[in-house]
């Protein structure tokens, strides 16, 4: 079954569901092999379980406990929805609310514009980070990475090397976002800027990486402009709550 992990965060455990296996007809009680993935991304035909299967898959673990990152990548790699990784377990993200998603679509167009003309790029939250030093893979909200991109591998869909990343907080993410995740963010060598953006009020904490590695926070509310200093470029909070509240009752 799916298992909620209470309030730390928003994601469920997947975990002990090897009698849904054994019930599902052609499914294995393991994770695809690796190959699997790379075969439809080479051009070649892709042998894949047919789309209610994948289903049935992406609610359902593998029959061990515990994966290893390359299981994880594979079985992934075919999920209609997004699943954190660490420490040999999957969690499967829970969905957003309107606030949530219309503040990720107004940072990502902010981004955008900040860095139109600097070799940066901005990322959705489809792309996976990797921390290498923790073995956290999770999708922030946005990343951005500046110069050449690093990936784990040439699927190029698990980024190592951003330099600021933003998580749009809820009630039950926000202590997860802050404490935990953050914690293995700081372990990134390349990682300068966190923004942590309120769904429940104008509030914006904004992180910054000191030269002497500690980290500095400032929050900013309605009217106020912040500066992201690895890029050296300011961002509007107004901007950033665009239309955000606007269907709310």
């Amino acid at each position: 079954m799916l298992v909620a992990l209470g309030n730390e965060d928003s994601r469920y455990r997947i975990n002990d569901l090897d009698r849904l296996v054994a019930d599902a007809p052609g499914l294995s009680a393991g994770p695809p092999q690796p190959g699997l993935v790379r075969r439809a991304a080479l051009g070649g035909a892709p042998r894949r379980p047919s789309r209610d299967k994948v289903q049935l898959m992406s609610a359902m673990p593998v029959a061990k406990t515990r994966w290893t990152p390359e299981e994880y990548l594979a079985w992934e790699r075919m999920q209609p929805q997004k699943h954190e990784f660490h420490h040999g377990e999957a969690f499967a993200m829970a969905g957003a609310t309107l606030e949530h998603n219309q503040i990720v679509i107004n940072v990502g167009a902010e981004l955008r514009a900040l860095l139109r003309q600097k070799p940066c790029r901005v990322c959705a939250s489809d792309l996976r980070v990797k921390v290498p030093a923790t073995g956290l893979y999770t999708y922030p909200d946005a990343s951005v990475v500046c110069g050449r991109p690093e990936f784990e591998d040439d699927e190029l869909d698990t980024l190592l090397n951003p330099l600021i990343l933003v998580e749009v907080l809820s009630e039950s993410t926000a202590d997860y976002d802050r404490g935990t995740k953050f914690t293995n963010y700081r372990t990134i060598a390349s990682f300068r800027d966190y923004v942590l953006i309120s769904t429940d009020q104008v509030l914006v904490e904004y992180h910054t990486r000191k030269d002497d590695d500690s980290w500095v926070l400032r929050e900013f509310k309605a009217g106020q402009r912040f500066t992201l200093e690895s890029v050296g470029g300011e961002l509007a909070v107004d901007e950033l709550y665009l239309k955000v509240f606007d269907a709310q009752p």
